[in-house]
């Protein structure tokens, strides 16, 4: 049995404070993802970087390696949602869809679409519709499908 204990350490602002035992897990059945390359160099530079260990009981654990002389290696508990989180950032996607379920799709950067563009000329009537999106906090898109539903519902209520 490899014994790892897991500490609760203090906020930064509290760098004064004790660390105290959290818990431990046992390292030989606990899963292990690593963001070292094939240098040995992690996230915090060479020789020293993070791991996520997932525990035989199912918990979290965040993993702030090194292999520098005297220096120790940091344990400590982290919630399921920086879990995934953090595999997701090193490109552990398998581990995700494992403990998560499935990933949801790619996404680029602006708002999902809503439907398919159409183009209209709306002439003297677009500074009436750019007032009234205004005034109702809307972006002129969301006005004019708002004034086409109203016009649409008072047509079909006739």
């Amino acid at each position: 049995m490899d014994r790892i204990n897991v500490y609760s350490y203090p906020a930064e602002e509290e760098s004064f404070g004790e660390t105290t035992l959290a818990g431990w897990f046992d390292g030989d059945k606990a899963l292990r993802w690593d963001d070292a390359d094939y240098n040995g160099n992690g996230s915090g530079g060479t020789a020293r970087g993070q791991a996520v260990n997932r525990t035989s009981g199912g918990r979290w654990v965040l993993e702030h390696w090194t292999r520098w002389q005297n220096e120790r290696s940091r344990y400590e508990f982290i919630s399921d949602e920086a879990a995934r989180e953090w595999l997701l950032r090193n490109g552990c996607d398998k581990a995700v869809a494992e403990h998560f379920g499935d990933i949801e799709e790619e996404r680029g950067p602006g708002r999902p679409t809503i439907g398919e563009p159409i183009n209209i000329r709306l002439g003297d009537l677009l500074g009436r519709v750019d007032a009234f999106a205004t005034a109702a906090g809307q972006t002129r898109a969301e006005a004019i499908r708002e004034l086409v539903t109203a016009g649409l519902t008072h047509l079909e209520e006739r």
